[in-house]
């Protein structure tokens, strides 16, 4: 597995403490990413321009974008497994061929509040798709501004989304 993927929170604590100290601005974005798409690519890209953009605003040495990632444990809580959707490491593997992540770690939860809390980013960003909870972004708002962390919610591009990607598979059958 890739130098990018972080198994445990405390280890990406660490890295996170450490990029901080050395002027880094830290964001954040979650999701299964899978199946992975043009349109979450462009979002991750997006993501990674915008912390990048703050950094140089506020005079900081750069911006490192991270991925929560959910969990299998997580995903199955949230969806169930399936067919569509590969395990971590596969997932975990893809996102770590992205110039644009520089951390990715796995979470269990059925949202990353407790990343969030324990991680403080700068900046919490996502993409907005149909399965973008309007109380799950107000509970995410809500943390980030204990410390003044910014939330910023993305366009997708039209077209790709996770549901018209499945719903093209389905279509196949």
């Amino acid at each position: 597995m890739s130098d990018k993927y972080l198994e445990t929170l405390d280890e990406l604590k660490k890295i996170v403490d450490d990029r901080r100290k050395e002027g880094y601005l830290i964001a954040t974005t979650n999701g299964r990413f899978a199946p992975f798409h043009l349109g979450q690519g462009y979002m991750l890209e997006a993501a990674k321009l915008l912390i990048e953009n703050q950094s140089e605003e506020k005079s900081k040495q750069g911006g490192i974008l991270i991925v929560l990632l959910n969990s299998d444990y997580s995903v199955q809580k949230l969806n169930g497994l399936s067919k569509h959707c590969p395990p971590q490491e596969e997932r975990a593997g893809t996102l770590a061929l992205l110039k644009c992540v520089d951390y990715i770690t796995p979470f269990d939860e059925v949202t990353p509040l407790k990343y969030l809390e324990e991680l403080k980013p700068d900046m919490h960003i996502k993409g907005r798709g149909k399965s973008t909870l309007q109380q799950r972004i107000d509970e995410e708002i809500k943390i980030l501004g204990n410390w003044g962390g910014q939330h910023e919610v993305l366009s997708l591009l039209e077209g790709f989304s996770t549901a018209r990607i499945l719903e093209r598979f389905q279509n196949m059958k």
